[in-house]
This record gives structure tokens, C-alpha cells and sequence, in this order.
């Protein structure tokens, strides 16, 4: 933006026959910018180099706005456009950005379902993994961040998210019902570590947790 503004500022000073000042005034995504120039007198000579940010992404993100973009400010002209990449780390299993999307949308179904159970466990082994694909279909693959694993797997009514690295794997387990949560957590119980490790952090999910203790035993 500042140098396409600079660029601007030169070739309106070479029409107009005189020096365009460029003030670059960074920071809260261009409001602070916008703010200057809807403040400023409207008699033409203060101008804002606006973009998607400042001016259409801006009031969707922020509770309370320093000005309105759509009535203190008046559309000139189209200077120029560009290109948007959207990038991840090649560990990243996805080939699409509908890939990327499915992947989200399954993490926010399984962490906003029902009581979720978690657990923060020793390192995955062979025997919890080969359960879990017993058990349950793979979903989603993706590899999580650099150094670990991430595993998404679903059926018999629940889903379960790992990220496993070196020495540890967080677990998240839901259900969109009680029963299918209750059953499945009762067999999880008996892989190494789990027992002591699943907590819940509500009361619902804790009350089926014990209920899935007396289960197992």
C-alpha cells in the first residue's frame, strides 16, 4: 500500500503541477489512516489510499469503528489491483482450500459438540493408534504443526482429534448424544494412560466420564 501510494502521490504531482505529500500512517489495519483523512477538511486535498482492509474488512472486525467508510468517506477512483495467495506449511496435508476449510469446519464440530472430553497423555503408541482405526474411520488428514501429527478419526455416533509430538498427545473426544460418548470412552479407558488422563471441564462431561468408569471396570 505504500508504495502503491507513493507511486499515486508522484504521478498526481506531475498532472496537478504540485508536490503531493505521502503520509504513511500505519497501524490498526488503516484506521488510524482513515480516521486522519474523515477528520480532515473536505475540500479535496486530503485523500486515504484505501483498500479491502480499512474499508470492507474493517467494520466486520471491530466493535466500534473511529469512522464509517461507507458515509465519511466519497470513492474516487480504482487505482490498481491484486492478488491474494493463500499458503501453509508443506507438512499440511490439504491440496485445495476446500481441503483446508473441511479440515476447520470438522475441528470446530468436534471441539463445539456436545461435552468434549480431553485428555493431555503420554506419547501416541502403536496400541492406542491401532484402536483408534479399529474402531473408528479416518477423517480429515492434515499434519498439524512442524515436530507433530495431528489425526482426526469418526463413527459410532463420536469424534476424536490427537495431536501427538514427541513425549505427548492431547486428545479431544465429543458426541452429539450422551450414549455413543458414554460407550466409546469406556473402551478408551483401557488404553495406557487414558484412565487417569481424561478430564472433562464441565459437569456433564465429567458426569459421563464416571459413568463410563464404572463401565470399563
Amino acid at each position: 500500500m505504500d508504495i502503491v501510494g507513493r507511486i499515486t502521490g508522484q504521478k498526481l504531482g506531475e498532472v496537478l503541477g504540485g508536490q503531493v505529500v505521502v503520509d504513511n500512517r500505519a497501524g490498526a489495519n488503516g484506521n488510524i489512516a482513515g480516521e486522519i483523512v474523515a477528520r480532515a477538511p473536505a475540500d479535496g486535498y486530503t485523500l486515504l489510499m484505501g483498500a479491502n482492509g480499512n474499508i470492507a474488512v474493517n467494520p466486520g472486525l471491530y466493535r466500534k469503528m473511529p469512522f464509517d467508510p461507507q458515509n465519511d468517506l466519497a470513492p474516487i477512483s480504482l487505482v490498481g489491483t491484486g492478488a491474494l495467495l493463500m499458503v501453509v506449511h508443506p507438512s499440511v496435508a490439504v491440496q485445495s482450500v476446500a481441503d483446508f476449510i473441511a479440515a476447520r469446519r470438522w475441528d470446530h464440530r468436534c471441539l463445539n459438540t456436545g461435552p468434549v472430553l480431553q485428555a493431555q497423555a503420554a506419547e501416541l503408541d502403536q496400541a492406542s493408534l491401532g484402536y483408534l482405526q479399529a474402531e473408528l474411520i479416518p477423517a480429515v488428514p492434515t499434519a498439524g504443526w512442524p515436530g507433530s501429527r495431528q489425526y482426526r478419526f469418526e463413527g459410532r455416533g463420536v469424534q476424536v482429534m490427537l495431536w501427538s509430538q514427541v513425549g505427548q498427545c492431547d486428545w479431544w473426544v465429543s458426541a452429539s448424544s450422551d450414549a455413543p460418548l458414554r460407550q466409546f470412552t469406556a473402551g478408551l479407558l483401557d488404553l495406557p494412560g487414558l484412565d487417569q488422563a481424561l478430564w472433562s471441564n464441565d459437569e456433564e462431561g465429567e458426569r459421563l466420564l464416571s459413568e463410563a468408569r464404572r463401565l470399563s471396570r
